[in-house]
């Protein structure tokens, strides 16, 4: 979707979205379609997000820490293989432990 949906969507103005891209709050989408940005639904979540916490009163700056703790959390959050082979084990540690 075009800029102008997105920011609709949103429940803002299209200026708002590219100041938004111009302070690292909001990454430019990559996709294009002819010469316009392609707009996903993960960007416009993004946007509704970062609205709803400036709407909250949060700083812009305070919205930018919040936003990379998310990713960070998210990242860490991601299981390695090593973790994803010993879960099952602990799993059954726990049932034995019940018994």
């Amino acid at each position: 979707m075009r800029v102008s949906d997105a920011a609709k969507i949103a429940g803002c103005s299209v200026r708002t979205v590219r100041y938004y891209h111009n302070l690292g709050l909001l990454p430019v989408p990559t996709k294009q379609r002819g010469p316009w940005r392609d707009y996903e639904f993960a960007d416009v979540a993004r946007l509704i997000q970062i609205r709803s916490m400036a709407q909250a009163g949060m700083r812009l700056d305070d919205i930018r820490l919040e936003l990379s703790a998310a990713e960070t959390a998210v990242m860490t959050a991601v299981p390695t293989p090593a973790a994803a082979s010993t879960a099952p084990k602990i799993g059954r540690a726990s049932c034995r432990e019940r018994v």
